[in-house]
């Protein structure tokens, strides 16, 4: 969808027409710390990876890494809550300042897309994070896995948009011989669906409440480990 995005922006900024756009080489910013199926998004929709190392110190992409990185070939910027290494959220409230800032003074397009597979279900119920979702201008999309800590079963991936404007034209597929017409979204256009019932008994099991008490419960696991391994020492040291 960043993609497609983009491409309209840079066809009227520029005055190009749709081939002329498709021989641009666009990129995407993103920190380091990235899962594998990125690495799949730049091979296959032949998108380049703008990265950026964070800190050894916190694991974070920082707004100022992100605003020099921006230019008028950038789709967008990837903002991870949850890292796969450490579990640290990249400051999407920082990021989306930038964002706006260099939307402003460039006349860019460039949105947010909040990669929250391993935080979705975890910062919702996180009451000292400042916003990092919709309530952000520039943030247009977000993922979470609702197999990790949704608790769904394996396979379980989902993404919401910020609207539907765009979208169907230029991610969906219209299919009418099922017996109406509907749109597919996916890569591959069937997919089981225990995955969606298991997470829809899920809501309807635990409810918010249930899911604000499973996240108390998984901080305070975290913590204790964290205080555990704080203590271990090594030779006396």
């Amino acid at each position: 969808t960043l993609k497609f995005r983009w491409r309209k922006w840079y066809m009227d900024r520029f005055g190009c027409n749709e081939d002329e756009v498709r021989g641009v080489y666009p990129n995407l910013i993103i920190s380091t710390q990235f899962q594998a199926c990125w690495e799949k998004f730049f091979k296959y929709f032949d998108v380049k990876p703008i990265l950026i190392t964070p800190s050894s110190k916190d694991f974070k992409i920082t707004a100022a890494q992100v605003k020099e990185a921006i230019d008028d070939k950038t789709i967008g910027v990837v903002c991870i809550m949850g890292n796969h290494y450490g579990g640290q959220y990249d400051p999407v409230w920082d990021i989306d300042k930038v964002v706006e800032e260099v939307n402003k003074a460039k006349n860019y397009s460039v949105g947010i897309h909040v990669d929250a597979a391993s935080g979705g279900f975890i910062a919702p119920f996180q009451a000292e994070l400042p916003p990092w979702d919709f309530r952000l201008k520039n943030v247009l999309s977000i993922s979470a896995s609702g197999h990790k800590f949704g608790n769904s079963c394996c396979g379980t991936g989902w993404v919401v948009w910020r609207q539907r404007e765009g979208l169907s034209e230029h991610v969906a597929i219209s299919v009418s011989y099922l017996g109406g017409n509907a749109d597919s979204y996916t890569l591959n256009f069937s997919r089981p669906a225990q995955g969606i019932y298991v997470q829809f008994y899920k809501f309807i099991r635990y409810g918010l409440d249930g899911y604000r008490r499973l996240c108390e419960n998984q901080m305070a696991v975290a913590a204790f480990l964290r205080a555990g391994l704080a203590q271990m020492q090594c030779n006396g040291k």
